[in-house]
Formats: C-alpha cells, sequence, structure tokens
C-alpha cells in the first residue's frame, strides 16, 4: 500500500501507512457465509454480510445473483435492468463515484457532535418497519414544495401535543396550523371533542353548505353575537322545538312569510309602532291612536249604558201606568159585583 499524506486535527500533516486506490472502485466485503475457504472468490456472488464500497460498482456487485440483497429496493425498482449500470449514478453522465454500505444485520451510525446528511438530488428513506424519529428538541420539517403526509391501508394519523409546560396549574400543549388556504375533505365520519373553552374568530365571509341532517345538542348556554349581518336560507322544512324559555331582543326586524301559523296558549305583543298589511290594507296604529279609540269606546259604552238606563226607566214608568190600569179594572170589577 502506498504512503500517502494527510491532515491531522488542528490542521497539522501526519504521515503513516494509509490506503491509497488509484482505481474507479475498492471495496470491502465480508460474505453473508465464508464457507470452509474464507477466502474463496465463489463467496463473492453471495448475499452480503456486510460491504462497504466507493467508486463505481464492484466485482462483488457485477458478479451478484441477487442485487436485491446489495441495493435498496426503491433503487431496483426506480433503475429495473439498470441498477447495477447507475449504482453510483445515471452512466449517461459520464464516471461518478458512489458509496455502497450494505448488511444483513444492524447498521449503526453515531456522531459525537453534529450530524450532516445531503443530497442535491432526490432522498429516499425506506423502511419495511416502524420508523421513530426522537428530539431531544425541537423538529423542523421545511420545504420549498408540496409537504405530503399520507397513511395508507386505512391506518391513522395522530397529531398529538401532550405534556405541555404548566401555566396557573393548567399544561399547555399547543396544536397551530397556519395556511392562506385550507381544504378538509372527510369521506366519512368526523368527529371533535373538546374539553375546555372553544374560541372562534373569523374577519371574513363564512359560508356553509349542508345537504345533510344538521343536529345539536348544547347542554349550557349558547351565545351568539353578529356585528354584521345574517342570511338564512332553507330550501327543505325546518323545525325547531324549545323546551325552555326563548328571549329574543332585535332592533330591526323584518321576517317574510309566503305562509306562517301560531299556535299557543298565550301571546303578547308590546310595540310602539306595528303596520299589518292584511288582504291588501295597510293599517297603521300607534299608542296614542289606540288610547284615542278606547276613550271614544269608553264614551261610547257610556253613552249606551245611559240609553239602556233611560229605556229602563221608560219600561219602569210603562209597568207603572199597567199596574194602575189593573187596579182601577179590579176596582170597577168590585163595584160591578157590588150592584150585581
Amino acid at each position: 500500500m502506498p504512503i500517502t499524506q494527510s491532515q491531522g486535527s488542528g490542521g497539522k500533516p501526519v504521515t503513516g501507512q494509509k490506503s491509497s486506490i488509484q482505481d474507479g472502485s475498492a471495496h470491502l466485503f465480508v460474505p453473508y457465509n465464508a464457507g470452509r475457504s474464507r477466502t474463496s472468490s465463489a463467496d463473492d456472488s453471495r448475499a452480503p454480510g456486510a460491504i462497504l464500497r466507493l467508486g463505481g460498482y464492484s466485482s462483488v456487485e457485477a458478479a451478484a445473483t441477487d442485487l436485491s440483497a446489495f441495493y435498496p429496493e426503491h433503487h431496483m425498482d426506480s433503475e429495473g435492468a439498470n441498477a447495477l449500470a447507475n449504482a453510483s449514478g445515471p452512466s449517461s453522465g459520464g464516471y461518478r463515484g458512489g458509496i455502497l454500505l450494505s448488511c444483513d444485520g444492524r447498521m449503526l451510525l453515531r456522531a459525537g457532535e453534529k450530524f450532516f446528511l445531503q443530497s442535491k438530488a432526490g432522498m429516499n428513506i425506506d423502511t419495511q418497519s416502524t420508523l421513530d424519529i426522537t428530539a431531544d428538541k425541537a423538529i423542523k420539517v421545511e420545504s420549498q414544495s408540496t409537504i405530503t403526509i399520507r397513511s395508507k391501508n386505512a391506518s391513522q394519523i395522530l397529531i398529538e401535543a401532550l405534556g405541555g409546560t404548566a401555566t396557573d396549574g393548567v399544561k399547555e400543549a399547543l396544536v397551530t396550523i397556519k395556511a392562506n388556504k385550507a381544504t378538509k375533505n372527510i369521506d366519512g365520519k368526523d368527529y371533535e371533542y373538546i374539553v375546555d373553552d372553544k374560541y372562534t374568530y373569523t374577519d371574513a365571509n363564512t359560508y356553509s353548505i349542508k345537504y345533510g341532517n344538521d343536529t345539536k345538542f348544547t347542554n349550557g348556554i349558547s351565545d351568539s353575537i353578529y356585528f354584521g349581518g345574517t342570511t338564512s336560507v332553507f330550501l327543505g322544512g325546518a323545525f325547531s322545538y324549545t323546551l325552555s324559555v326563548a328571549l329574543s331582543i332585535k332592533t330591526v326586524d323584518v321576517v317574510i312569510y309566503l305562509a306562517k301559523s301560531d299556535i299557543g296558549l298565550y301571546k303578547m305583543d308590546i310595540v310602539q309602532w306595528k303596520t299589518e298589511l292584511k288582504s291588501g290594507s295597510l293599517t297603521c296604529d300607534a299608542i296614542g291612536v289606540k288610547m284615542e279609540n278606547v276613550r271614544s269606546a269608553l264614551n261610547a259604552i257610556e253613552a249606551k249604558t245611559g240609553a239602556i238606563t233611560a229605556i229602563s226607566n221608560g219600561i219602569d214608568s210603562v209597568k207603572g201606568g199597567i199596574k194602575s190600569g189593573l187596579e182601577g179594572l179590579a176596582s170597577y170589577t168590585n163595584g160591578l159585583t157590588s150592584y150585581i
């Protein structure tokens, strides 16, 4: 092996016996099973126990009967018949040096300080089992293009924020979603379970289209404050049933009905102005006019009462005259009896 010079710690040159291969490829290979002869080249076609290759593909890879034991599955799928030729990179671009590190056991990589991993082209990470990413501090995922998180085979996607920092005895673990536009498409059932107060602030218009039933159960106070206008259009039937007292205070309320039915035991209207349009007539009544009408009605009742009293007096006079006539008839009858 030739003697080469390299840089030691602190940038100082050191000398010693180093491996320097001026060739297109160099490799270290440990077969899966070396057999009786541990130096037999016939073992090169076996699946690797471990292989480290630098440069272009090695003679071990060329002699292998099954490259899937050497190369990642996605490399085999994407390159197909060119998996060996492009093991270091596309052959059309001229010679490229690559690195192959493969084994049939565990692969351990550890850095005592920072660890850097970069690819100037695509990067593919594939596991046929669980993928765990653990960090003692923040995890940041950033892209200049689309980020896709997809779960196949009807599996779940869980986003949990647990064990947050305690504030006033309450743990606060936040999940924050910011977007210029958000679309959620649920093909099945959608559940939302909240055990504390919920606040929704919308500084824009809100549109809701529902083609199914809209059922809400509220076991508490439901407060709604609208600083803008609200529009409701029901193309189907609407049913509302209130078991408790309902109080509605409105500054201006305009209701237009094609048909309306009021069925109840009691109804009370307290208004200052009321306009009713019925059968083409317009009636506008004010409280003062109503009070004047009441006074007129009372006067009319009083006048009718006086007339009834006069009629009663007249009836009494007639009754007195009849009584006098009967008494005179009785006297005449008595005189006639005496004469006979």
